[in-house]
């Protein structure tokens, strides 16, 4: 394997986490007054670039968003109805993030074969990492609670990096792993990693099990997928 230090993407890549994004998402909606019959599928597109753009696609979804003016929210691209206000998403974000990390591992899983993939990379000595726009005390506990020690380094958002699709996360752990890029590889599931990859110079594996089908993804030019653990441990072996 050519590569020194392989970072994963947490939501929908190494953890299951849409059940309880979505349970605590929709119980704040509800709480404020928003629309919350949504389907754990909504929830997939809500997220992936980070809670603010996540909150604002759920209160836009309420006022007739297509599911394609969604997925521009977060971009320059994207437009929020003139009713999802800063005060609006600021107080929906606030009650997500009172709500949730109390709320956060009650559905959520390692998806199959990961926990074990993990743990031959890193018995192989590959420097292994998480990089998520999850928020960054969340990422902490569900790292330490599903994977131990198996991660050397877990870094999430907070007020001192910016979120994916900046290369900051991965500059980051690069830095602190003395890696160069072309001795790293990114494994995520959405967009946001594909670009993230690409904006810090280093490959990309998407997994198809998470929060984009294949078909959205091959729109960012993704050709190859792992679709089990172990076909990506071989996509990582074969490269």
């Amino acid at each position: 394997m050519k590569y020194k230090a392989v970072i994963f993407d947490m939501d929908g890549t190494v953890l299951d986490t849409m059940s309880d994004l979505a349970d605590s998402l929709y119980h704040v909606l509800g709480e404020l007054g928003y629309p919350n019959d949504y389907t754990v599928e909504d929830a997939g597109k809500f997220f992936g670039s980070g809670v603010t753009v996540a909150c604002q696609r759920a209160i836009a979804k309420g006022f007739g968003l297509t599911d394609d003016e969604l997925a521009l929210i977060g971009t320059p691209e994207g437009k929020l109805p003139k009713e999802v206000t800063p005060q609006a998403v600021e107080k929906l974000e606030k009650g997500f993030a009172a709500y949730y990390p109390d709320h956060s591992a009650i559905r959520t899983a390692p998806f199959p074969g990961i926990p074990e993939l993990i743990k031959r990379l890193s018995d192989e000595g590959c420097r292994l990492a998480v990089a998520s726009n999850k928020i960054n005390s969340a990422v902490q506990d569900l790292t330490k609670l599903y994977f131990g020690e198996l991660f050397e380094r877990a870094i999430g958002v907070d007020e001192t990096i910016r979120r994916k699709p900046h290369p900051d996360i991965l500059f980051k752990i690069m830095d602190e792993f003395s890696v160069k890029p072309e001795e790293t590889v990114l494994v995520g599931d959405t967009e946001i990693d594909v670009r993230t990859a690409a904006n810090a110079g280093v490959d990309c594996i998407c997994v198809n099990w998470g929060f984009r089908s294949e078909e959205f993804l091959k729109g960012e030019g993704v050709t190859e997928f792992a679709r089990t653990a172990d076909e990506l441990y071989r996509i990582l072996e074969e490269r």
